[in-house]
């Protein structure tokens, strides 16, 4: 198994900000970094609910680690489409969006694939 780490993506608690699939993933994993403050975060789900995460309920798991069978859970944007397929260049697959519960504080998304 790959694990792919993002870059460390700011938040506030002004607006949320979408976290996105950059690889083909089996988990992800969402938690505040180190280099901020760590003020918990907001999370709105795909299907509309929102989940505050105070640092201690962090990381966020979605999927299942470890689970070397298990399926999906996000797939990178595909590049320019190369037929006329209809679809051929899907965005990536949108995991939720997040933002603060107060300071400003950076997360990282890491995914297993």
């Amino acid at each position: 198994m790959g694990l792919v780490v993002q870059a460390p993506i700011a938040v506030t608690s002004a607006a949320y900000v979408q976290l996105s699939a950059s690889t083909f993933a089996r988990a992800v994993s969402i938690a505040e970094d180190a280099t901020g403050t760590a003020a918990g975060l907001i999370v709105k789900w795909p299907n509309g609910n929102v989940v505050e995460y105070t640092p201690a309920m962090q990381p966020i798991v979605i999927g299942n680690p470890g689970g070397g069978g298990a399926p999906l859970v996000g797939a990178p944007a595909c590049g320019p489409a190369v037929s006329s397929y209809v679809g051929a260049n899907p965005a990536a697959t949108n995991y939720c969006q997040v933002k603060s519960m107060g300071a400003t504080t950076a997360v990282r998304v890491s995914e297993t694939n």
